[in-house]
């Protein structure tokens, strides 16, 4: 994984950390009322491995995210950052998508057991694979092509279900299944997820 890619992750969790503290503080101090800390609150950091395909071809990506949900007026609000990276046994590898999502959506179950919906809007960018280098072979046995890295940055609109069950008052098991579709690389994955918050 890319120093950017660490980076972002970091950021993410220094937010997480920092207004979960912000929220404890002001609740201990009495500064919040019961009805304004339960309007929109922090609801958990999940993080998550994937198993990903684009339509486009029959290729793999595996990858890994970090998705911060919050709840409002009994929304269920995301920020998510996921990293995919196609893999190929023998040839090199082309094609990277990194995606930032904002989805909104609704939850229901009961304290133990959660199955969600949610969709929304997001930004896709990467390294796709170009045209092919003439006269050109890599990998093994020569059977691979090299081909030309060309950047994109396009807007995706992601959408997910899942389920996920809370083995613990602070921690969640889940899987999931998705789609992003945007003009260079739409593609449909699922994801088992790790999730970290106050359930129950």
């Amino acid at each position: 994984m890319k120093t950017n890619t660490l980076k972002i992750i970091a950021g993410i969790i220094f937010v997480y950390f920092a207004f979960q503290t912000k929220v404890q503080s002001q609740n201990q101090t009495g500064d919040l009322t019961e009805a304004e800390s339960s309007t929109f609150r922090l609801h958990a950091v999940n993080l998550r491995l994937f198993q990903s395909t684009l339509f486009s071809n029959d290729k793999y990506y595996p990858g890994l995210g970090l998705k911060t949900e919050f709840l409002w007026n009994e929304q269920l609000l995301a920020l998510e950052y996921n990293r995919l990276d196609e893999f190929d046994l023998f040839c090199s590898s082309y094609n990277s998508i990194n995606q930032v999502n904002l989805m909104v959506g609704k939850q229901y179950g009961d304290e133990r057991f959660i199955v969600y919906g949610q969709a929304g809007l997001g930004v896709v960018w990467g390294l796709k694979r170009g045209d092919i280098v003439p006269d050109s072979s890599a990998g093994w046995l020569t059977l691979c092509r090299e081909y030309e890295k060309e950047k994109y940055s396009t807007l995706g609109v992601p959408i997910e279900l899942g389920v996920r069950y809370h083995v613990l008052p602070f921690m969640s098991l889940g899987l999931g299944a998705g789609v992003n579709l945007n003009p260079e690389n739409s593609g449909a994955s699922i994801h088992f997820s790790i999730g970290f918050g106050k359930f129950r």
